[in-house]
């Protein structure tokens, strides 16, 4: 049949005929010997399942993870890696030489941004054998891993004022603005005080501070204004300094923000501060001068009556020593 078709498409002799068969049978054997002498490859590989990185300002951002790559045949196999990282940046070696019957290990490194934001990224390396005993292989032998990358989270915080020196009188009310930031990578609780010392002298000094928000729940790398309404008390302290006719009383108000979630992980509460100096101005008076002019004039007054008493007395003496000389003399 094979002959007869041969023949049919193939107008030619019979001798011609058997030729051709038998050219196109070989073809087909040598094909067949090839694939069969061809041995099949196979590749397994393992890697650890989770990189956890830290992102916060001044970490090393960069942690690795091993992979280790087996290769079950007896024969030597050239193996290739590939790694989708995503937005991540990664080093790896991008093929690797394996033994028959033994395995290999390689470094996975992966490097993140600082600061970005909190959260899980999938890793994805492949291995495939690209060549089997110094020839291509009969089949396709490739295995995968997954690695998940664990960003982690991070509290930081920042607070700033508009203006580091207020002005106010007695029993005046004040009210001063601060910008507060969440600078850490996921939402977090920013709580506002005053420092210890600071509340401690403003309370002596019989000022009244209140903090509009004590806390406030910002998004990540979200700001807001916060305001502190301040209360000058009705007298200066006896630390206040006269400049011309006023008195200056002045005192420091330090807002400290602290980030919540920084105080309930193990690295301990990130703060920061901003300063405001209170100006306490009072005027000196009138009555004030007016006392001192007063007791001026009294003291000239009694330093007057000082000398007339001292002029009569001396007077009275000088008469009674003239009559008294008289009377010795007429005698």
């Amino acid at each position: 049949m094979f002959f007869y078709f041969i023949s049919k498409f193939f107008p030619m002799n019979r001798g011609r005929v058997f030729l051709a068969a038998f050219f196109l049978c070989s073809l087909i054997l040598s094909a067949s010997n090839v694939v069969a002498q061809s041995p099949s490859a196979s590749v397994s590989l393992e890697c650890e399942e989770v990189m956890r990185i830290s992102v916060s300002p001044g970490s090393g951002t960069t942690e690795s993870v091993t992979c280790v790559v087996e290769n079950p045949t007896v024969y030597e196999e050239k193996i290739s890696i590939t790694v989708d990282a995503g937005n991540l940046t990664y080093s790896a070696p991008g093929s690797i030489i394996v033994q028959g019957g033994s395995s290999e290990s390689f470094e996975l490194v992966v490097v993140a941004q600082e600061r970005m934001s909190a959260g899980s990224h999938t890793v994805n390396v492949e291995v495939s054998v690209q060549e089997i005993a110094g020839v291509p292989p009969a089949n396709v032998a490739k295995d995968d891993s997954n690695i998940v990358v664990e960003i982690l989270r991070y509290g930081d915080c920042s607070v700033s004022s508009t203006s580091s020196l207020v002005e106010a009188g007695l029993s005046q009310d004040s009210e001063l603005k601060f910008r507060v930031s969440n600078l850490g990578n996921a939402a977090d609780s920013i709580e506002l005080s005053l420092s210890t010392s600071s509340r401690m002298n403003l309370e002596g000094a019989g000022y009244i501070v209140t903090i509009s928000n004590p806390s406030v729940d910002l998004g990540e790398q979200n700001s807001i204004d916060v305001y502190v309404t301040v209360s000058s008390p009705a007298q200066s302290t006896s630390s206040a300094k006269r400049e011309g006719s006023r008195m200056i009383d002045l005192h420091t108000l330090d807002l400290v923000v602290t980030s919540k979630y920084s105080c309930d992980s193990s690295t301990g509460c990130v703060s920061d501060s901003s300063s405001v100096t209170l100006k306490l101005v009072s005027d000196v008076g009138e009555s004030a001068d007016n006392f001192q002019e007063d007791g001026s004039a009294e003291a000239s007054g009694f330093q007057g009556d000082q000398y007339l008493i001292f002029g009569s007395g001396m007077l009275s003496g000088v008469l009674i020593l003239y009559l008294g000389y008289s009377l010795l003399k007429k005698s």
